[in-house]
């Protein structure tokens, strides 16, 4: 059983299916990447209209519409893949 583990060692699901950012919940974590990669950024929820870019360190606040437009525009260039995962507090 070959199947891929986050650090938390519980079991994420990818999907290349793009996920509605407006659907995450607080302290979700959107992780996108590409399968020859793996996570090329994060992006966190913090409320309803401000999310947090994490890209190797590098840490960005945007809106909800900024961000989406970001993801999809990573999309169009690459074949990504997406999971979700959660922050505790």
């Amino acid at each position: 059983m070959s199947a891929r583990k986050q650090e938390s060692d519980t079991m994420v699901e990818k999907t290349k299916v793009r996920p509605d950012i407006r659907k995450l919940k607080i302290r979700d974590v959107l992780h996108v990447g590409t399968e020859d990669k793996g996570e090329v950024f994060k992006v966190t929820k913090l409320g309803e209209n401000t999310f947090i870019l994490d890209q190797g360190g590098d840490l960005r606040e945007y809106g909800r519409a900024v961000m989406a437009k970001n993801i999809y525009t990573f999309a169009e260039k690459f074949k990504a893949v997406y999971w979700i995962t959660h922050e505790e507090e």
